[in-house]
């Protein structure tokens, strides 16, 4: 896990793929898994990403997706956004819909940095104003750049790509 922070924390991608990947394969926690995933969407690898995703949520990425979960609400948007990318933008919008209810049924996901998983759903689901006023709130509760799973810097998920442009962001 250090591994996978440092490399993130230094904005490596590639590295912290190979950390959680190690961290994985010496039997780790089950969210190495999701590092890697999440990894290999934010370094474009999308087929992979898939494949990864398709083996370790398959919930997800089932005609009518399920989300279950914080870690699986948080990386949702990762995997609508490979949907979207790999031409399935009606499967992205499902998942991110369930990504959303899931979240609205998870009391424990209202920390600052807990309410921009749901500000990444709402981008992926091209909701930008929505996305946008949920950022505000989470920076009038305390947000400022990192996602605290993985030290996740904001201005490198390619989630939040839609909002770049606005000055709110």
């Amino acid at each position: 896990q250090r591994e996978t922070g440092l490399a993130m924390l230094r904005r490596d991608f590639a590295g912290a793929l190979e950390a959680d990947r190690r961290l994985a394969s010496d039997g780790g926690p089950a969210f190495a898994r999701l590092g890697e995933f999440v990894s290999l969407v934010w370094i474009g690898r999308d087929a992979e990403a898939r494949r990864l995703a398709e083996e370790i949520a398959p919930n997800m990425t089932a005609p009518t997706p399920t989300v279950s979960g914080d870690q699986q609400i948080c990386t949702a948007p990762d995997l609508a956004l490979v949907l979207a990318r790999l031409g399935e933008p009606a499967r992205a919008d499902r998942l991110a819909e369930a990504g959303l209810a899931a979240w609205e049924r998870a009391p424990g996901l209202r920390m600052p940095q807990d309410r921009m998983c749901r500000v990444r759903l709402l981008a992926v689901a091209r909701r930008r104003d929505d996305a946008l006023a949920e950022f505000e709130r989470a920076v009038d509760l305390g947000f400022r750049n990192f996602i605290d799973w993985g030290f996740v810097n904001i201005e490198d998920d390619p989630t939040l790509d839609p909002l770049r442009d606005d000055p709110r962001f």
